[in-house]
């Protein structure tokens, strides 16, 4: 399944878009997702002018493609229903609030996953010793006591500091 998810992800189909991100209330996504279906054709002036990402908004809304398994599931799951030129709802990610429009589909080369599977199994692998690794590191500091010696504190898991004894 991992390498199935990293083959979709790596040579998969995308979906091509542009975006508007509202970092403000779903009231204020709302209205500015009216003015969109208002004059879909102005998309990117619209991006131009009420995107919250500066990476974006300079460019008129255009982002790369959106690929599943890419590491935003709400928005993978909306693009991927999309059809072009169509725009979808207001889509909220953490807190912010996304607005897309639907520019097609990236065409995919590599259809046989057996083509790169030492590639993605080599990618897969070394995924997954990262993620093992950051996970035992943050186990090591949740278990970590620290003794100051100078102000005779130490310091607990789940950060409870007691006063100990001078001797």
């Amino acid at each position: 399944e991992d390498m199935l998810h990293a083959f979709e992800r790596d040579y998969g189909p995308r979906v091509k878009v542009r975006a508007i991100l509202v970092n403000g209330n779903i009231r204020q996504a709302g209205q500015i997702w009216e003015k969109c279906k208002a004059e879909p054709d102005k998309f990117e002036d619209l991006a131009a002018e009420f995107s919250a990402d500066p990476n974006t908004r300079s460019l008129g809304g255009a982002m790369p493609p959106i690929r599943q398994h890419g590491g935003m599931p709400q928005l993978e799951a909306v693009a991927f229903k999309m059809e072009d030129g169509e725009i979808s709802e207001v889509v909220e990610v953490n807190g912010q609030h996304w607005i897309l429009k639907c520019e097609g589909r990236t065409e995919q080369i590599i259809t046989d996953p057996k083509d790169v599977w030492d590639e993605l199994y080599a990618q897969v692998t070394e995924e997954k010793t990262q993620l093992a690794v950051a996970n035992t590191c943050q186990e090591i500091k949740d278990r970590a006591e620290i003794h100051n010696h100078l102000d005779g504190t130490t310091t607990s898991p789940g950060g409870r500091a007691s006063t100990t004894s001078k001797s």
